[in-house]
């Protein structure tokens, strides 16, 4: 994928809305870090050691859990993310993530993440904690339903 395609799709996704346009060439120019994926390709395995986060720019995941495969805990779309629990504490995978369809995503490792320019880091990590919040909040509205 050319720069240009990278980032007019970075554009669609409100995970990218703070980035300036000069931080989102710097993600675009990351070619090596834009992963296409096959329908029904295995992204992220449970229990892996892979220290990476995953944006999708394109397709579709199902996320899963070794103890009940077939049971789908949640379906993520174009600008969600998955794998930043690892990343920000270096912990084992907890689920597994399948492409559903073909999928393009951004896959950014800890490592490359370290040298990033800190406020990009900053950026990245304030989306990060706005998705945990947001899922946190969607876990005990699910509990308290089901507790009714």
């Amino acid at each position: 994928m050319e720069t240009e395609q990278i980032i007019s799709l970075i554009d669609k996704i409100d995970f990218f809305s703070e980035f300036t346009q000069e931080e989102k060439k710097i993600v675009a120019g990351l070619k090596s870090n834009i992963q296409k994926f096959q329908p029904n390709e295995q992204i992220i395995k449970q229990a892996e050691a892979d220290f990476s986060v995953f944006i999708i720019l394109r397709g579709s995941v199902a996320i899963t859990k070794n103890e009940h495969p077939d049971l789908v805990l949640n379906r993520l779309k174009p600008g969600d993310v998955f794998g930043e629990m690892s990343l920000l504490a270096k912990r084992l995978r907890s689920t597994n993530v399948i492409a559903e369809g073909e999928t393009i995503a951004l896959k950014i490792d800890g490592e490359y993440f370290e040298k990033l320019d800190l406020s990009v880091q900053n950026k990245f990590k304030d989306k990060f904690i706005e998705i945990l919040i947001k899922r946190l909040d969607n876990m005990n509205e699910s509990i308290s339903k089901l507790l009714r």
